[in-house]
């Protein structure tokens, strides 16, 4: 039987994030469901026969599932409920600002949290301090952060990554 990997993107899938598809399609040894909480057409044709789930599919207020959901307020229920029934391993988030999403989805699904950071997610620094009291929560929650470089995994680390 073939573990499951929840691959988490909150739009699923913009036409420019071909790598997110591909990773999913190459798992030796795991199945993919991608998850998302809405649609993004330019690329969906890139998740062609794969699985997905979306929050906007199992919600009638997919926004205000949304913000519940985010929120700690139990967002969402049905669409945890249908990544549950697929059994995932674990999740896998692409990008910092996912990566704080789906640390939620996996403390409600009881899951591990990996988190991909990739460039701007990581080097851009709009609002140092809160961006500092953020990242600090978030690098205390997830369970792995995996870094496309060495100057991406610097980064990283300068925001406070262990």
């Amino acid at each position: 039987m073939t573990s499951t990997v929840a691959i988490f993107r909150k739009r699923l899938l913009s036409y420019s994030e071909t790598f997110i598809a591909d990773q999913g399609r190459l798992l030796p040894t795991y199945r993919p469901l991608y998850c998302g909480y809405q649609r993004d057409d330019s690329g969906l044709q890139l998740l062609d026969g794969s699985d997905r789930l979306l929050l906007d599919d199992h919600s009638r207020l997919g926004s205000l599932s949304k913000f519940l959901l985010r929120q700690g307020f139990g967002g969402g229920r049905r669409w945890i409920r249908a990544i549950a029934n697929e059994t995932p391993a674990l999740i896998h988030a692409h990008f910092f600002n996912d990566g704080i999403d789906a640390v939620k989805i996996g403390a409600r699904l009881d899951l591990p949290v990996i988190t991909t950071v990739h460039g701007h997610d990581i080097t851009k620094h709009e609002n140092a301090r809160a961006e500092h009291s953020i990242s600090r929560r978030f690098f205390e929650q997830v369970d792995a952060v995996i870094a496309v470089s060495n100057f991406i995994a610097a980064q990283a680390l300068a925001r406070g990554c262990p």
